[in-house]
């Protein structure tokens, strides 16, 4: 008897045990399994591209003046406006060098002067007096010329009457008489025709030096100004290069370009510079309002974007980029495209082009002024509108390998979901979610994980076992 009950309880135990483990293969089974739902949704694709916050511009200060630095006044980060005095020089060398300037001005004024009375002397007396020559050797000339005449006529008639050494006089005097008028003549065209002329290139000349000793005076005169070093913008001041005590080069008289003293960064926007693979770059020039694009008129009028659901890609120039900031990951901005590059950048046989975006969002003031920080943009283009989307992980194929998806089914006279496997066409993805042109419904549940059936459970519906 007592044999007989312990088998009974053996029995009804072994019955119980058998009945949880099968109520436990049922819950293990159901947490095997993970289920997603085929939604309608715009299927984004986001192109990632790295890069860097930057300010609107940036300047590099120098002096034209040469030197050695008395004082610096501003340090790097600090604001700066427009004429705020950044670094004094010493001023001795430029005001020895202002001196000169103006005393080499004052001998240009001076030769330009005298070069003009030169002129007008050459204008009122010069060629007066050639003239007055001229008519003189003319009346000298016409005198002799009677006489010749008339010693001609004797000499011809009764050359008894008059004696050789006297003819011979009078031939000399009409003969010099000649030559001293053609030498007159010849000072008149030379006072007109040649003196004045130099001494107009002489005024020409001296009034050019004169230019360039003024020119030079006022370089001199900015260079002792420029000892006194003042921002050309409202900014920030980037980095600081020269300490008090340290000599410096002029900006303008040096061949190596001058000392750089500071940089400054116009802060007033904020940007920031990404590199985006060339594969993504024709999608994200679509994005790009018509004055950002390369080529493009900008004055292009923008299409409007419509509202109707299409299959085809569409991009919305008035997409906002997202941009997050390694400094701040968990605020995130977003900005528009300003500009991109017309030429790609080839690093490492990698080719990317450099994408300009101006940051509009509400915190860009939490990285005003941060420039170099790192920094990842996030352009969304919508290939595909209101289509049907799957998860990707759902995605598997068929016993007959064609890509489709498992949906749970309760077959007649089981409580238990089974997977089924429904084949469908599939459109893009994003690597997220996947376009189902059909196969499957709106709200449908898909397996995303399919349950993991035991041996004997394999062995009951046929299927091979390891």
């Amino acid at each position: 008897m007592k044999k007989l009950i312990i088998t009974i309880v053996v029995v009804a135990l072994l019955g119980g045990g058998y009945l949880w483990l099968r109520n436990q293969r049922l819950a293990i089974t159901g947490l095997d399994a993970a289920f997603g739902e085929v939604r309608r949704a715009d299927l984004m694709i986001p192109i990632k591209a790295s890069g860097k916050i930057q300010p609107k511009s940036k300047r590099e200060i120098k002096s034209k003046a040469s030197g050695e630095i008395v004082a610096v006044h501003f340090e790097a980060g600090q604001m700066v406006r427009e004429g705020d005095v950044l670094v004094d020089l010493k001023r001795d060398d430029e005001q020895r060098n202002l001196d000169a300037a103006e005393a080499a001005r004052d001998q240009a004024q001076i030769a330009l002067d005298t070069a003009e009375i030169t002129l007008k002397e050459r204008e009122l007396v010069g060629v007066p007096a050639a003239e007055a020559a001229r008519d003189s050797a003319e009346a000298a000339l016409a005198m002799v010329r009677a006489e010749y005449l008339a010693k001609e006529k004797i000499q011809k008639e009764t050359p008894a009457y008059m004696m050789p050494v006297e003819w011979d006089t009078i031939q000399a005097k009409y003969k010099d008489a000649q030559a001293k008028l053609r030498s007159a003549e010849v000072d008149v065209r030379k006072a007109k025709e040649i003196a004045i002329p130099m001494a107009r290139k002489e005024v020409e000349r001296a009034r050019s030096a004169l230019v360039s000793a003024q020119k030079k005076l006022e370089d001199a005169q900015e260079r002792l100004r420029e000892t006194t070093v003042r921002s050309p913008i409202n900014g920030m001041v980037l980095q600081r290069f020269r300490d008090v005590g340290e000599m410096i080069q002029s900006g303008t008289q040096s061949l190596t370009g001058g000392t750089v003293l500071m940089e400054i960064a116009d802060v007033s926007e904020v940007y920031m510079v990404a590199s985006v693979d060339e594969a993504d770059i024709g999608k994200v020039r679509e994005m790009a309002p018509p004055e950002a694009r390369p080529g493009a008129d900008p004055h292009a009028a923008t299409q409007p974007t419509s509202g109707t659901p299409v299959t085809q890609d569409t991009i919305r120039e008035d997409t906002p980029v997202e941009i997050t900031v390694e400094a701040f990951p968990d605020e995130p901005f977003t900005g528009v495209i300003e500009r991109i590059s017309p030429e790609s950048e080839v690093q490492q046989a990698v080719g990317t082009f450099q994408v300009r975006i101006r940051i509009t969002s509400d915190n860009r003031d939490k990285i005003r002024g941060l420039a170099g920080i790192q920094a990842e943009a996030k352009f969304t283009s919508v290939p595909v509108r209101n289509a049907l989307l799957v998860p990707y992980e759902a995605v598997q194929r068929g016993p007959s390998g064609e890509l489709g998806v498992y949906v749970p089914v309760r077959k007649p006279g089981s409580e238990e979901e089974q997977p089924e496997f429904r084949p469908c066409k599939l459109g893009s993805d994003n690597g997220v979610d996947v376009v189902v042109l059909s196969g499957v419904e709106e709200k449908q549940r898909v397996y995303t994980k399919l349950p993991v059936k035991t041996r004997s459970e394999k062995k009951a519906q046929g299927e091979a076992t390891d």
